[in-house]
């Protein structure tokens, strides 16, 4: 790295003796040490480029004795490097140069800065309070523009701010400096424009100093630490500046102490500081991160009411500066073309790999995207304030970028939350929303528990807080979801929670984003949308429909793949249209724009500049890529300040991205070079398990593999036994090449079976990976029986009817013979579940006639007890009976326990449901016990429900409410949320039969809201229809009426035909009760319906009986109390509202 020219040659010698008017990287003379520490020293140095004076910071010479705390060093120096790098601001120390120098050292190159660090001032003069609030001002206005990019500084304190007093009458000016122990928290690194791998982001451990310290590093709470831990630090600085001493006194350990539990008293503050400065550095030295300011932004914001009347803004002290010559003539009146060029006069190409492209150009889109942003932060919390914007363009031409600018820009103002939702062409655990949310709490790496605890702790839990710690458990269900065939694990919050449908996950999404936007709008990226799947369309626009926080989405697509996938492109422009969105149409830049954005890069002669203009034809990402060939390959020399690019390089062409990965596969040796191609088909989530496996598989010794491609940098070492890839794209362009091989399908087949090994093959995400790449080998019956055999594990424990049916679809038009009909099964269980009956039963019948036929009689007995179910739910449980127990006989034959214990409770689902509560509580007995023995707890607490509501029909309340307490707690053991649901409202009808109407009311209305919150139509029409009974049996009849037609359009939607009698059955007793007029058209509307459950006959004759009786028929009054009477097989029962009609 640096500058690789003879011209710029070092001395080895006198490199390590560091004398003064030693030549350094060629280009630093160095003047005096102005400091030397365990890892390295700093010079002033002299640029002979620019005659600039300079501080080159360097590692020591490397010592093979201390080879791994050498590694670390040179790390952690490279991500300082990358910090200071990435960060383009007037109080913060810039970047130069970066590179090694012929010793093996590497070093830094910034800026000489000018005045004393504030622990100099502040032990040699007391400071004005003027000099006191600029320098907390232009401290806060660095710092949130280093945590808008990710870059948290972690170790700020009075040596690591420099201070001048005498800058030319400007006002004074703060310099934050010394970002070594930074904590980068985002990379902005491109691979596209060099092939470098993407940097692994990391927390120094030991980051802090005592004095100084946040009390989440002390703790070393990683995923607490964020921008208002530097707010913490600067509490620290001004406590010290404003009194004199520093907040804590003592030794290490004492200090420490009470930096992480003692409460801060507010400072003496000298004479002439307002008296609120006291409770703002209170404010900033709260203990825990979400007391403090939360953004640099926000402390600005109040520390701005403080001002001093003659003290300087940090923008009215930039505004003072000079300004810098023009870029070209045509940029007069475009300053800030003006000054990114006339700062990269000084850049070298050393900084190319870590430096983001300079944002120039592009004034128009820019106001158009502010022109949003203000419509959304000046509408208040309102849904109405949503807003839409998509960014379309050619492949590099810098979308992306824009949108990065612009997640920059709000987050430094303090204007929006910022969400980044990124999606590839190889699906990531962490793509979309997953991943941004995960990465807006610090979650990287963090495993349920402290997911769990980190969520706790940020939304401020109590331990006594039920419902909120149900929360918490369903976003960490959401964010890690647990494998199927495992019970979500009770972590921090005491909670399981199973998400086992969208419209639960959709409701976590929803109740975060609120969390996140209570105080302001959020702007999410979402970048590449074009690749994401049907779902997050229709999550976003349910958001825009549902969220009760301002939004602003912002997305980004490639406009070649929505000229070529004709279904991404419909599915972006119905997002547009639902959001009323706009469309910003990105074009190639002028030859002027990007003469200016390479001018920016780097001081390139005019022929460079012209040629890489020429070249790239607008397109920044060529133009840019043309710039790195250039450096990488050695051939920028410096003539008179800027990089001449030689003849023969500027006729080449710009070295394409493929071509990048390319060069770095070949620096695996030939014969171990089909592991990098076979290893891009085993996910994201590398494991040196399966890749040691797959290598063997292909002939290979796995050791010699695996440190192979760890040389070639194709993946990267990221934990125990865990790998990364280097970049995204670069396991793209792998799998494609892959995908052109002859011996594919062999490859693939041999990545399936590797998986099998990786820690998480129980995950969706593992089993799709490998039914992905069985489908690929030509598989599909195996990859069929995979995700069938995943599917039923998954169902033991929760009904994730919609996941079910997206894994399915992967099958779509691969299966046929016996495995079609499987197929078929499973589409029947998760239709069932969505409330499409017709299609349900279409295609069990289907599966059922393939199975007889094969005879293949376990599939048929489980496929008979599914259309017996299905009939059943169609209101014909007594055609369904003879289908269920046809299937218990055949489970009996095949001595299947767990299909017997379904079947028993299916069956005695059916039997209550006709009356035949002795017989159902006998069968439904001996189905909780075999699904028990069977290890099946969803259906051994389904049993307990149907049970208690048994008990309910006889008024055995107290024993139903044993039962239902022990279906709850089996619920709960698995996370089943849903159940508890379910538990709730059958508790509400065992009230409401004692006739203790307040206490059903209140249970009613609790279980309405769980089912609304997991969005389940069903049981909210029958929450909905308890509350009308009650209103009828006390006397409230307009809320009845009410509550009735709420729930009859919820069953109606649902084609439900027991609720769409029941609700009818209660309009006409509204009708009856108050004399109206059309009582007998009600219910005869009623008796349009006919079933053959026990429960709604019996209420249809009461309605009747209660007619005739208003129409004083009494003998036929009688016949129907009769009808009702002789319904339940056993006397003495009755439905759940009958008691209260007779009465």
């Amino acid at each position: 790295m640096g500058d690789k020219t003879p011209s710029q040659g070092d001395k080895g010698s006198q490199q390590e003796r560091g004398e003064a008017g030693t030549l350094l990287a060629g280009r630093y003379e160095i003047i005096r040490e102005i400091g030397r520490g365990g890892m390295g020293v700093v010079y002033l140095c002299k640029d002979i480029v620019t005659s600039e004076r300079v501080a080159l910071k360097r590692l020591r010479a490397p010592d093979e004795t201390k080879a791994q705390s050498r590694e670390e060093e040179s790390w952690w120096f490279q991500q300082e490097a990358r910090a200071v790098a990435s960060l383009d601001h007037p109080a913060i120390v810039r970047a130069r140069d970066f590179g090694t120098l012929s010793d093996g050292s590497p070093y830094l190159v910034m800026d000489a800065l000018p005045g004393r660090s504030v622990h100099e001032w502040m032990h040699t003069t007391t400071m004005p309070w003027s000099v006191i609030w600029v320098l907390a001002d232009q401290t806060m206005a660095g710092l949130a523009h280093a945590h808008a990019r990710g870059v948290i500084h972690g170790d700020l304190k009075p040596s690591n701010v420099m201070l001048d007093l005498a800058s030319a009458g400007r006002g004074p000016r703060a310099f934050i400096l010394d970002l070594g122990l930074a904590w980068l928290r985002e990379s902005r690194h491109d691979p596209r424009l060099d092939g470098a791998p993407e940097p692994e982001l990391a927390v120094h451990s030991g980051a802090g100093t005592v004095g100084w310290v946040a009390p989440e590093q002390i703790r070393k709470a990683a995923t607490h630490v964020g921008p208002p831990t530097d707010l913490y630090a600067l509490g620290c600085i001004l406590y010290r500046v404003l009194t004199g001493k520093e907040v804590f006194e003592g030794n290490a350990q004492e200090v420490l102490r009470a930096h992480k539990r003692t409460p801060v008293a507010p400072p003496t503050l000298p004479e002439g500081v307002p008296a609120g400065v006291a409770d703002f550095v209170v404010r900033l030295l709260a203990k825990k991160p979400w007391h403090r300011f939360e953004l640099g932004a926000d402390a600005r914001r109040a520390w701005a009411q403080h001002r001093p009347k003659h003290a300087p803004t940090m923008e009215e002290t930039i505004a003072r500066m000079p300004a810098p010559p023009p870029a070209a003539p045509s940029s007069e009146g475009m300053p800030e073309r003006g000054r990114a060029v006339a700062a990269a006069r000084a850049l070298a190409p050393g900084l190319l790999s870590l430096r983001p492209s300079p944002m120039v150009a592009r004034e128009r889109e820019r106001e158009q995207l502010m022109a949003v942003v203000d419509e959304v932060t000046s509408g208040g919390p309102r849904p109405s304030s949503h807003r839409f914007v998509a960014l379309i363009g050619a492949a590099g031409v810098g979308k992306s970028r824009l949108a990065e600018w612009l997640c920059e820009t709000l987050q430094e103002q303090g204007r929006t939350w910022v969400l980044r939702a990124r999606y590839g062409r190889v699906a990531t655990p962490l793509d979309g929303l997953t991943g941004a949310i995960s990465k807006f709490f610090n979650l990287h790496g963090a495993d349920r528990a402290l997911v769990e605890q980190t969520l706790m702790n940020r939304w401020e839990v109590d331990k006594d807080d039920d419902e909120a710690l149900t929360w918490v458990a369903a976003t960490a269900e959401w964010l890690r979801p647990t494998p199927p065939g495992e019970n979500a694990p009770a972590g921090p919050t005491g909670k399981r929670y199973v998400l086992d449908n969208p419209e639960q996950r959709f409701a976590v999404i929803r109740r975060v984003m609120e969390r996140i936007g209570y105080d302001r709008p959020i702007l999410i990226w979402f970048d590449d949308l074009h690749l994401s799947s049907p779902n997050t369309f229709e999550v976003l626009m349910r958001l825009r429909r549902e969220c009760r926080v301002p939004l602003l989405i912002v997305t980004t697509a490639r406009s070649e793949a929505l000229e070529t996938d004709l279904d991404a492109a419909l599915r972006m422009e119905s997002l547009r249209a639902d959001w009323n969105g706009r469309v910003i149409e990105l074009s190639p830049l002028g030859e002027e724009e990007t003469h200016v954005l390479l001018r920016a890069t780097l001081p390139l002669h005019s022929d460079a500049i012209q040629s890489a203009t020429r070249q790239s034809r607008g397109n920044p990402l060529f133009a840019l890529q043309l710039l790195h060939a250039w450096a990488g390959g050695g051939y920028l020399t410096m003539e008179a300040g800027r990089y001449r690019v030689p003849r023969e390089a500027l006729q080449g062409r710009a070295i394409t991205t493929a071509e990048l990965w390319d060069e770095r596969l070949r620096a695996v040796p030939t014969g171990l070079r089909l592991a990098a191609y076979a290893a891009a088909a085993i996910g994201d989530d590398v494991r040196g398990v399966v890749l040691k496996a797959l290598a063997q598989s292909l002939g290979m010794d796995p050791r010699e593999a695996l440190v192979a491609l760890t040389r070639a940098q194709i993946v990267i070492a990221s934990g125990n036994d865990q790998f990364r890839w280097a970049h995204a794209l670069l396991q793209e362009h792998l799998l494609a090449r892959l995908h052109e091989r002859s011996d594919h399908p062999a490859i693939f087949r041999l990545a399936a079976n590797a998986l099998a090994l990786h820690p998480a093959v129980g995950s969706r995400r593992v089993m799709k990976l490998r039914v992905t790449n069985l489908l690929r080998a030509g598989d599909d019956d195996v990859a069929a029986q995979l995700m069938f055999r995943f599917i039923e594990g998954a169902w033991a424990r929760g009904r994730d009817t919609a996941a079910t049916l997206r894994d399915l679809a992967t099958l779509e038009g691969r299966v046929s013979g016996t495995t079609a009909a499987e197929y078929a099964y499973w589409r029947a269980e998760a239709l069932r579940h969505t409330g499409r009956l017709e299609q349900a039963r279409e295609q069990a019948e289907t599966a059922l006639r393939a199975f007889e036929s094969t005879g293949q009689r376990l599939r048929q007995a489980h496929t008979l007890r599914l259309v017996g179910h299905l009939l059943s739910d169609m209101g014909q449980p007594a055609n369904g009976r003879i289908l269920v127990e046809r299937a218990l006989g055949l489970f009996d034959e095949l001595r299947d326990a767990r299909g017997r214990a379904q079947a028993m409770v299916v069956l005695g689902e059916i039997d209550y449901l006709l009356g035949e509560h002795a017989r159902a509580t006998q069968i439904l007995t001996e189905g909780q016990n075999g699904c028990r023995d069977a290890g099946d707890e969803l259906g051994r607490a389904q049993s307990l429900i149907l049970l208690a509501m048994i008990q309910t029909s006889i008024g055995g309340y107290a024993r139903a409410v044993d039962l239902l307490v022990e279906a709850r707690g089996a619920f709960d053991e698995i996370g089943y949320r849903l159940g508890i649901a379910q538990c709730d409202v059958v508790l509400g009808h065992a009230d409401h039969r004692a006739r203790k109407f307040q206490m059903a009311w209140a249970r009613a209305e609790t279980a309405r809201a769980a089912f609304r919150e997991l969005v389940n139509p069903r049981g909210e029409a029958a929450a909905e229809r308890l509350l009308a009974m009650i209103c009828v049996d006390t006397d409230r009849y307009d809320e009845a009426r009410g509550q009735a037609e709420v729930a009859a359009r919820i069953f109606d939607k649902l084609q439900d035909p027991w609720g769409d009698l029941e609700t009818r059955l209660l309009q006409a007793q509204v009708a009856l009760a108050t004399g109206a007029a059309n009582a007998a058209q009600m219910v005869a509307r009623a008796d349009e319906i006919s079933l053959d459950e026990a429960e709604p006959r019996q209420h249809r004759h009461l309605a009747r009986a209660w007619l005739f009786q208003t129409e004083r028929r009494w003998p036929d009054a009688a016949k129907e109390l009769d009808k009702a009477r002789a319904v339940f097989a056993e006397k003495g029962r009755s439905g759940d509202h009958t008691p209260q009609l007779l009465h």
